[in-house]
């Protein structure tokens, strides 16, 4: 959290680091699930700084463990070190260390007999500590029971005296063995024949595809359910009958063969099942099917797509044919009319997408302009029509500084144009009395 902080301003970063700092955490967390109330503690002060935008792209970074790198880095200049033993917290002094508050001074005195330490640009310097003596506090801010609390009022008092310059960096002395889990970027529906049979396909109609599904060659029990006896209780829900069996044969087969006439319509059944959906639950809705697309596979091949979904697809298939260069079964990401390719596109991408646009979005709200203004501007072209322009240098106002065809010095060279086409020397230039090429420079003279 205080990684994303710090990408947005030095003094959010220090403020989150204050604030945590100041908080008796071994007493505010429990003795159980520390981490999960530690997450939800950082999310409460972090939402005094950031907007609520802001705040769920903080929480889209911790998913992807955007900054994991940083922190990991820092980790690797403790090992290079090496640190002091059975210290959880402690300064860096011109290459002295010690986690002893009272050594500190001592440090200091003697800090000018020694060489510098580099200061990298992801380092967090404190505001105003511009001192000449670069002290630097490796420690956890947000490990409980631990001494960094201490040393962080102690360096930044030395910062109100002018002595020193404090930086922070990250240290996490004791890692957990546990595997970190990242979040999932999908699956595929991989197509495969297993039927090696001669078999005519054009001879194949729908009808194969609606056999009754309570017909004797179907199964009867299904986990537990008597579909047979079912039916003869409830024939007036014959219809939810059949959506019910077929939920609980598609949740007891990872995946099930499909003929391939059945797959010739499944990205509109797809699309149809999110659409039919209610709007509180169609992003969810495509998230599951996209997420889980060959166990949704049997359901959705008998999902019935409309005639307007098809339809609304071929005019936008259409569209974006002539004005975006998209073919059908092509992919693209559009952000605020911003074109994304998905073959380079990845989640880091995306979020550093995702907070430009967030700044600009909350730039012109703080200017006071409404959203449905704001959303206007947005979708504005940044882009010109013309990709070019020409300028007539015949025009009186073009000066020229050098004219091959009327100085001089270029009475020697050659006027025809075919001599372009004679060889030359690598890297020599052309000698032809032609003012082919033209370098123009709007200048604005200020007497």
């Amino acid at each position: 959290m205080s990684e994303f902080l710090a990408e947005e301003s030095n003094d959010y970063f220090w403020n989150f680091v204050d604030t945590i700092s100041s908080i008796d955490l071994a007493r505010a967390l429990g003795a159980d699930s520390q981490d999960e109330e530690l997450f939800h503690l950082g999310i409460r002060n972090a939402q005094q700084l950031l907007t609520p935008m802001g705040v769920k792209l903080m929480k889209f970074s911790l998913s992807i463990r955007s900054n994991s790198p940083k922190i990991e880095m820092f980790n690797q200049i403790v090992k290079d070190l090496p640190p002091p033993d059975d210290c959880d917290c402690f300064v860096e002094i011109h290459g002295a260390m010690t986690c002893r508050i009272d050594q500190i001074k001592t440090l200091i005195s003697t800090a000018n007999n020694r060489q510098k330490p580099h200061i990298f640009n992801l380092d967090h310097s404190y505001p105003g500590s511009n001192g000449p003596i670069i002290v630097v506090l490796y420690g956890n801010f947000g490990q409980p029971g631990s001494s960094f609390p201490i040393f962080h009022q102690y360096l930044k008092n030395l910062i109100t005296r002018g002595e020193i310059t404090y930086i922070l960096r990250h240290y996490v002395k004791e890692q957990p063995d546990h595997k970190v889990r990242l979040s999932g970027y999908g699956v595929e529906l991989a197509i495969k024949s297993t039927e090696y049979k001669a078999v005519d396909d054009s001879q194949v109609t729908e009808e194969e595809d609606n056999i009754d599904e309570f017909s004797p060659e179907g199964e009867d029990d299904v986990q537990g359910f008597v579909f047979s006896t079912l039916r003869k209780k409830y024939p007036d829900l014959e219809d939810n009958l059949k959506q019910f069996r077929t939920h609980l044969i598609d949740s007891s087969l990872s995946t099930a063969p499909l003929k391939i006439w059945q797959l010739q319509e499944i990205s509109v059944q797809a699309a149809q099942r999110v659409l039919s959906s209610s709007t509180d639950d169609a992003l969810r809705v495509m998230r599951d099917v996209s997420q889980n697309f060959p166990t949704k596979a049997r359901s959705l091949v008998k999902t019935h797509a409309k005639k307007e979904i098809k339809d609304e697809i071929r005019k936008n298939q259409d569209h974006a044919g002539r004005h975006l260069g998209l073919s059908p079964g092509e992919a693209m990401i559009l952000i605020n009319g911003l074109q994304i390719d998905t073959d380079i596109a990845d989640p880091f991408m995306l979020l550093d997408l995702f907070r430009g646009e967030a700044r600009l979005m909350e730039g012109l709200s703080l200017l006071g302009l409404s959203a449905e203004n704001t959303k206007a501007l947005m979708q504005i072209s940044a882009k010109s029509n013309e990709d070019s322009f020409a300028i007539d240098v015949r025009d009186h106002a073009v000066e020229y500084i050098n004219d091959l065809e009327t100085d001089k010095k270029y009475n020697h060279w050659l006027r025809s144009v075919q001599d372009l086409l004679r060889p030359t020397f690598p890297g020599m230039l052309r000698q032809v009395r032609k003012n082919l090429f033209h370098l123009v420079s709007l200048v604005h003279i200020v007497f």
